[in-house]
């Protein structure tokens, strides 16, 4: 009898260390589970970062390279970007092919408007399209691989890059005046891009010149954009003197200065700029038909 209570008591106690080793490895288990879905998801976070490090590492060099092509891109001197009495001959074409082209207003300060006789229109490709390849790749390298915010193309403060494409404009793009490396008076060397806006000069706009100056950092970091979306410069052309701008020219004896012709039927000028300061651009008209007043 007792061997038997003893036995019994052997065999609820031997019951009770089963309970019990089956409740550590079901808590084992649990915390196993816990670490592997924790490391999971840590390797979900982590492995974007990891290939853009990687993807970035890959195309650093060719940024790099494009970004220096740019500092040291010169147009050759006369290059036609904008010719007002041609262009508005093959706006129809890019538009209603029946709706003719409307006559440049006379000077107004509504420099956003971009429609003739409420027709939003089409503007064609500048002559020099084919000569910003560089100044695209290099934007879309930093958007696609260094841009933070996915959508955004470019820092606080400043216009998006699609501002200076050179493909056919709707309703607002810009052709490209001028590329190169400046020095400011503070001593910064800046990529330097002026376009002009020849839906908004031909809306009446006396502020139609657009500038972005371009910085680039450290290896991992997107390229610092600030734009000044309207330029300082009040530019009043006459309407009847239908005008053409040619690339800037940088100046060789002034680092922060270069220079930008114009003409029209009345004569030709020069537009004069600098590289102020860090991110600042200014313009100003020498001579010519063309003043600066509202």
């Amino acid at each position: 009898m007792n061997e038997q209570r003893y036995h019994a008591g052997r065999t609820l106690l031997d019951y009770g260390r089963q309970d019990l080793r089956l409740r550590r490895v079901v808590r084992r288990l649990c915390v196993v589970i816990a670490v592997l879905l924790l490391l999971g998801g840590a390797l979900r976070v982590a492995t974007p970062s990891v290939l853009r490090i990687r993807d970035q590492l890959a195309v650093q060099p060719r940024r790099k390279a494009l970004y220096e092509r740019c500092m040291n891109h010169t147009y050759p001197p006369r290059t036609l970007v904008f010719d007002e009495a041609m262009d508005t001959l093959n706006i129809p074409m890019y538009s209603d092919p029946y709706l003719p082209s409307p006559p440049r207003p006379g000077a107004h300060s509504v420099p956003e408007q971009r429609t003739f006789i409420g027709y939003q229109l089409f503007w064609p490709a500048p002559p020099n399209a084919s000569q910003t390849a560089d100044w695209l790749d290099l934007a879309d390298l930093n958007f696609r691989y260094y841009s933070p915010w996915g959508s955004v193309k470019c820092a606080h403060n400043c216009r998006p890059t699609k501002s200076y494409t050179q493909n056919d404009a709707y309703y607002g793009g810009s052709d490209e005046l001028f590329r190169h490396s400046r020095r400011s008076r503070d001593g910064n060397v800046q990529l330097v891009l002026i376009g002009f806006d020849p839906p908004a000069f031909m809306a009446g706009s006396i502020l139609p010149f657009r500038s972005q100056v371009v910085t680039m950092h450290g290896q991992f970091q997107s390229l610092e954009y600030s734009g000044q979306w309207e330029l300082n410069l009040l530019f009043n052309c006459p309407p009847t003197q239908p005008l053409k701008l040619y690339a800037g020219q940088a100046d060789p004896s002034d680092e922060s200065h270069f220079t930008i012709d114009y003409s029209t039927p009345a004569g030709e000028g020069v537009i004069d700029g600098w590289l102020v300061s860090h991110n600042f651009v200014n313009l100003r008209i020498r001579n010519g038909p063309a003043t600066e007043n509202w």
